[in-house]
C-alpha cells in the first residue's frame, strides 16, 4: 500500500502495490530500495485518479496477509500482554 506525500491519504486514499523486486544491498541503515508495480495505476482504494509527477514520494507499508479486523486486535493485545 502506497500512500504518497503529496496527497494526503486520509483525502485521497492509497494506492495498491505489487513488489516486483527488492535490492540485495541496503541504501541506508536496513532501508532497501524495492520496485513496486502498480496494476489499477495511480487509482486509489477512493476511486480518485492521481496526477503523476516527476519525483513522487511516498511512504509504503507492506501487507502480508489480509486479516479481519478482530483478528488484529486480538494479535496486539496478545502482544501487548506478552511483553
Amino acid at each position: 500500500m502506497v500512500k504518497f506525500r503529496g496527497y494526503p491519504f486520509e483525502e485521497y486514499g492509497s494506492v495498491e502495490g505489487r513488489i516486483a523486486a527488492i535490492s540485495s544491498m541496503p541504501v541506508s541503515d536496513s532501508t532497501y530500495l524495492i520496485k513496486v508495480v502498480l496494476p489499477e495505476g495511480l487509482i486509489t482504494n477512493y476511486k480518485k485518479k492521481l496526477s503523476y509527477h516527476e519525483g513522487m514520494g511516498g511512504n509504503g507499508e507492506i501487507i502480508t496477509a489480509h486479516k479481519r479486523l478482530i483478528e488484529k486486535f486480538i494479535y496486539n493485545l496478545i502482544k501487548t500482554i506478552g511483553r
